[in-house]
């Protein structure tokens, strides 16, 4: 028997994760980013916090291709700097 989920669908998706983390390269602030994948601060920030609770989980994805996008962002602007 299968279980059918109740309740609104989840906005997060690995297209999103994936838009994020090149936001997050493009070195987007937290409220660029969450404009540009049309979620609210408040939603972009549980996720976050939700992707150190559960880093197995798709909000771990999340929460990594952030920190991905972020760190790629800084090499860039260093390799510049140099």
């Amino acid at each position: 028997m299968s279980v059918i989920k109740q309740g609104r669908p989840e906005l997060i998706t690995e297209t999103l994760v994936e838009l994020v983390e090149e936001a997050a390269e493009l070195g987007m602030t937290v409220n660029l980013m969450s404009d540009y994948v049309a979620v609210s601060r408040s939603t972009f920030y549980a996720w976050l916090s939700k992707g150190r609770q559960f880093p197995d989980s798709i909000y771990g994805e999340f929460l990594h291709a952030v920190r991905r996008g972020r760190s790629r962002s800084a090499v860039k602007l260093l390799a510049d700097v140099r």
